[in-house]
C-alpha cells in the first residue's frame, strides 16, 4: 500500500491578478511512503513517525504538533475573540523545531531511528519517498488558452491549484514510476481554504460561475470579517477525480481509501497525532521547502534545484518523486501512461517531444525521467506490444511527412528490444525486416550512409522473408545511401537496375491488360533523374516529365518529383524552363511574391502531400540564383522574419534537414541585401537545425559556411573549411552538386 500525505503553499488563487505573486513559489509536496504490501507496517509507521516527532520536540524544548504551526491556542476572552492569535515569537519557535527536525530526519527516514535508538519494536518494512510539484513560471500553456473555458483557465478561480493537485495525485497514483501495479492507496490531504476579500467582486464572481458556495463555518466565531471563504479541495473534489482516473487508467481494482483533513494545533492527544502524522511530516517538508525557495528574485530553476538538493539530502536513500507543473511534465505524463497502455511507440514519441520541446526543465527531465522511461520499454517481454511498436514505427517511416530526428530516436530506442527477442520464433520476421527498412530511411534523411547500410545489410539477410516488391523498395533506399556517399556511379548501377526490373514487370503488367503505368515505375524513374541531376547529365530532366507523366497531380510523389525537376533547373541554371514548371509547385504562384505566400500559408491538407520547408528550399534557392536584384523589399523583409522566427526555436526545437540549406542561403542571400547582422545570425543557426547529423549533413553545412567565407571575402576561413571538408570529401567541386547545395 502507498501511503500519500500532501500539503501545499502559494497564493494560487490571485496569481492572474497579482503579477508581483509571480515572483513567489506555489507548490504542493508531501511524503509518499511505501509499507511493501506489508498492512501492519504501515500502522507501525504511524506510530514511529509520532514518536520521532515527540522526541525531537522534547529534545529541543518545542511543542508538538504546536511547533508546526507557531501559533498559541484560540484565546476565548480577548477581543478577537475566536480568532487565532499569534505567538511573538512563532517563527523562532518554528525555527528551533524545524532545525531539530532537519538534523535528525535523514537517520530517520534511512533507519527509522533517533539518537540510534528504535522507536518501533518491528523493523520497518517499506520506505520514504519526497513528492512535489513546483509550478514554473511558464506553467502549462495548455490550460493558459485565450479562448480557453473557465472551467480550464488556469488564472481563474482556483483551477491552477486544482490542476497542480490533481495532477501530482494521479502520477503518484497511476503513473508513479515506481508503484506500477499498486493494488492499495491511502491517501490523506490537506483540505483547501482559501479567503477573498467582499471587495473583489469579479474574484467572487468567478467562485460563483465555477460553482464554488461560501463556506458555512459551524463555528460563527471562525468566520472572518469582510471576507468570503471558498472550500476549493475537499474529500468530495478528490473523489471524483479519482474516479475519473480510474476510469481513463483502467484501474477498477484499485483500493483507495481517501481522508481530508484541516490540520489543527489543538489535536496534541496521541491518538489525533498519530491519525496525523504523515500529515505533520507533509507539513514539515512545505515549511522547509518554503524556507529552501522562496528567494523572491531567484528564477524557477534555481528555486526547484535548491529544492530538489534539499529533498536529496534529506532523503538520498531511495529515489525522490519531484515534478514541474511545467509543458515538460505534460509529455511525461502522456509518454507514462503510453507505457502503461503497452503502447511504446506513442511513449518513445512524447518522450522525443519533450526533449524538444521549450522548457527551462528540460534538461532535469532529461537526466532524471525519461531514461528510467526508455530503460522501461528497453526490458519490455510484451511480444504483442513490441510488435505493435515496430509496426508503428514502420507505418510512421513510410509516411511522406515525417519528422527524421524522431524517426532516428524511435529506431535507437526500439532496437534494444527488438535484437533481444527477434531470434525468437514467435517473431514475425517480415515485421523485423520491415523494422530494418524504416531505419534505412531514417539514417537516409539524417546522412548517415554507413548506419543506411548496415540497416540495409540486415535487410538483405532477411529478404527470402518478403516479397520482391518490398525488397526492391528498399533497394532504393540503399540508392539513397549511395548518394550521402558520394558514390554516384555506383548509384546510378542501382537506379538503372531498378528501373530495368520494374519496367519488365511493367509489361507484365500491359500483357495483363493493366495499362496504367504503376507508381513504382515513377518512383524508379524519378530517382534515377535524380542520380542524373547528381552528376550534371542533361537526362535528369526526361527521367523527371516521364516520372511526373506516371504520378497523379497533387499527390506527394508528384511534388516530390516536381522539386527535383525545379532543383535540376536552378543547377542547370535553365531559368525560363524552371519558369514553366514552378507555377505547378507554388499553387499556381507565378509572380516570387505570391509564391512565398503559398508557402507560408499552406494549410495541413497541403503539408500532407508537400512539405513546406522543401518547397521553401526550393522557393530561396531560386531566389538566390535567378531573382536575388529583382524582388521588392517587401519580400526581402518576410524572407528576413521568417528567418528570425524559425531561429528563434531552435534552442528548443531543431528543424531538421533541410534547413540548413535554407539558413546557409538566407545566409547568402543577407550580404546581397546588406542584412549583415542578420547573416551572422543566420550563419549561426545553420549549425543548430538537424539534431546529430550525419556526415552527409555535415558536409552540407561546412560547404555552405565555405561558400558564406568565400561570399564575404574571408580567404583564410575558406581555405580552412576546405582543408578540412577534403578529409570526407576527395572531390567536392564533383560531390557538392545538386541537393547537397
Amino acid at each position: 500500500m502507498l501511503t500519500i500525505a500532501l500539503n501545499e503553499y502559494g497564493d494560487f488563487h490571485h496569481l492572474g491578478q497579482d503579477e508581483e505573486s509571480l515572483k513567489l513559489i506555489h507548490f504542493i509536496a508531501g511524503i509518499v511512503y511505501d509499507d511493501m504490501d506489508n498492512a501492519q507496517d504501515a500502522i507501525n509507521e504511524r506510530i514511529r513517525l509520532d514518536r520521532f516527532f515527540r522526541a525531537v520536540a522534547k529534545d529541543s524544548r518545542s511543542l508538538y504538533p504546536q511547533g508546526f504551526f507557531g501559533k498559541l491556542k484560540s484565546d476565548e476572552t480577548e477581543e478577537g475573540k475566536g480568532r487565532e492569535k499569534f505567538n511573538s515569537n512563532a517563527k523562532k519557535d518554528m525555527r528551533i523545531f524545524r532545525d531539530a527536525i532537519d538534523a535528525a530526519l535523514p537517520k530517520f527516514l534511512a533507519h527509522g531511528t533517533y539518537n540510534g535508538e528504535e522507536l518501533v519494536a518491528m523493523p520497518r518494512v517499506g520506505h520514504y519517498a519526497i513528492a512535489l510539484t513546483l509550478k514554473s513560471e511558464a506553467g502549462k500553456t495548455e490550460y493558459l488558452q485565450p479562448s480557453m473555458s473557465n472551467l480550464l483557465h488556469d488564472k481563474v478561480a482556483s483551477n491552477l491549484y486544482w490542476h497542480m493537485a490533481d495532477g501530482l495525485v494521479s502520477r503518484l497514483v497511476f503513473t508513479n514510476p515506481f508503484a506500477f501495479g499498486v493494488q492499495r492507496v491511502r491517501l490523506e490531504l490537506a483540505t483547501q481554504m482559501i479567503d477573498v476579500l467582499d471587495s473583489e467582486r469579479e474574484r467572487l464572481i468567478e467562485y460563483s460561475q465555477l460553482g464554488y458556495t461560501p463556506y458555512e463555518y459551524q463555528d460563527e466565531q471562525l468566520k472572518k470579517e469582510g471576507i468570503t471563504s471558498y472550500q476549493v479541495a475537499n474529500a468530495f473534489a478528490y473523489r471524483a477525480s479519482l474516479d475519473r482516473h480510474m476510469v481513463e487508467s483502467n484501474r477498477p481494482d484499485l483500493d483507495v481509501k481517501l481522508r481530508t483533513v484541516s490540520l489543527r494545533m489543538e489535536e496534541d492527544d496521541p491518538e489525533s497525532t498519530i491519525r496525523n502524522a504523515f500529515l505533520y511530516l507533509a507539513t514539515y517538508i512545505c515549511t522547509n521547502f518554503i524556507y529552501y525557495g522562496a528567494d523572491r528574485e531567484a528564477n524557477d530553476v534555481f528555486k526547484f534545484k535548491k529544492l530538489v538538493d534539499f529533498s536529496n539530502k534529506l532523503n538520498p536513500t531511495h529515489q525522490n518523486l519531484l515534478f514541474v507543473y511545467d509543458n515538460v511534465d505534460t509529455y511525461f505524463e502522456k509518454a507514462m501512461q503510453s507505457y502503461l497502455n503497452d503502447d511504446y511507440f506513442d511513449a518513445l514519441c512524447y518522450t522525443y517531444d519533450a526533449y524538444n520541446c521549450e522548457s527551462r526543465f528540460q534538461s532535469y527531465y532529461k537526466t532524471n525521467w525519461f531514461p528510467f522511461l526508455e530503460e522501461l520499454i528497453h526490458s519490455a517481454d510484451d511480444r504483442i506490444a513490441i510488435e505493435r511498436a515496430v509496426q508503428d514505427f514502420v507505418n510512421y517511416a513510410n509516411q511522406s511527412r515525417i519528422d527524421a530526428g524522431k524517426l532516428h530516436y524511435v529506431y535507437d530506442q526500439l532496437k534494444y528490444v527488438l535484437e533481444d527477442i527477434q531470434h525468437l520464433s514467435l517473431v514475425d520476421q517480415r515485421l523485423v525486416y520491415a523494422f530494418y527498412d524504416g531505419g534505412v530511411t531514417a539514417f537516409n534523411h539524417l546522412g548517415e550512409s554507413e548506419f543506411a547500410v548496415s540497416c540495409f545489410q540486415k535487410c538483405q539477410s532477411l529478404a527470402h522473408t518478403v516479397p520482391l516488391e518490398t525488397y526492391m523498395q528498399t533497394v532504393r533506399r540503399r540508392i539513397v545511401a549511395k548518394l550521402d556517399s558520394y558514390a554516384y556511379d555506383d548509384a546510378l548501377t542501382l537506379a538503372n537496375y531498378v528501373v530495368e526490373y520494374e519496367e519488365q514487370i511493367q509489361g507484365l503488367r500491359e500483357k495483363l491488360s493493366m495499362d496504367d503505368k504503376s507508381v513504382s515505375l515513377g518512383q524508379a524513374y524519378s530517382q534515377l533523374g535524380q542520380v542524373y541531376a547528381y552528376l550534371k547529365r542533361e537526362e535528369a530532366e526526361s527521367y523527371f516529365v516521364k516520372a511526373l507523366s506516371i504520378f497523379q497531380e497533387g499527390t506527394s510523389d508528384y511534388y516530390r518529383t516536381l522539386s527535383y525537376l525545379l532543383h535540376y533547373y536552378i543547377d542547370a541554371e535553365k531559368q525560363r524552363d524552371y519558369e514553366t514548371w514552378a507555377p505547378k509547385y507554388f499553387g499556381g504562384a507565378v509572380k516570387v511574391s505570391e509564391q512565398l505566400t503559398y508557402i507560408t500559408s499552406m494549410t495541413d491538407d497541403d503539408k500532407v502531400v508537400q512539405h513546406e520547408s522543401y518547397a521553401l528550399y526550393v522557393y530561396i534557392k531560386a531566389l538566390y540564383e535567378f531573382y536575388k536584384h529583382a524582388v521588392g523589399k517587401d519580400v526581402i523583409q518576410r524572407i528576413v522574419a521568417l528567418g528570425k522566427e524559425v531561429a528563434q526555436t531552435l534552442n528548443y526545437s531543431v528543424k531538421g534537414h533541410p534547413w540548413e540549406l535554407i539558413f546557409i542561403y538566407m545566409s547568402l542571400l543577407g550580404y546581397d541585401w546588406n542584412y549583415m547582422t542578420d547573416v551572422e545570425y543566420f550563419k549561426d543557426c545553420i549549425r543548430k537545425t538537424v539534431d546529430n547529423p550525419g556526415p552527409a549533413i555535415r558536409n552540407i553545412m561546412a560547404y555552405g559556411e565555405m561558400r558564406i567565407a568565400e561570399r564575404n571575402g574571408n580567404q583564410k576561413l575558406y581555405d580552412a573549411i576546405r582543408i578540412t571538408l577534403q578529409r570526407d570529401i576527395e572531390n567536392i567541386e564533383r560531390a557538392m552538386t545538386y541537393m547537397f547545395r
